[in-house]
């Protein structure tokens, strides 16, 4: 990406002189500068993925086919209310 910047005319010789002794261009240092300050004050650095904590419920001691009876049957009981309510 191109963007125009304001550099002190000294601060703009010491890197001038810098990129000459590396034997790189002027980009690619100011590149590596940025990059290196960057990560100094943590803005370059990836954050770590959050993850979810879990927990052993019981595992398959459960009673799954009793408790999607239950549900269906309090869903058959809410719909009916809500017909008895229409009349």
């Amino acid at each position: 990406m191109r963007t125009t910047i304001d550099i002190d005319d000294v601060l703009m010789h010491e890197l001038q002189v810098k990129a000459v002794q590396e034997k790189k261009t002027l980009k690619a240092l100011v590149n590596t500068l940025l990059a290196t300050a960057l990560r100094k004050t943590g803005q370059g650095k990836k954050k770590k993925r959050w993850k979810c904590a879990s927990y052993d419920l019981g595992g398959s001691s459960f009673p799954y086919e009793q408790a999607w009876k239950v549900i269906e049957q309090l869903e058959i009981e809410a719909v009916s209310e809500k017909l008895e309510l229409r009349k």
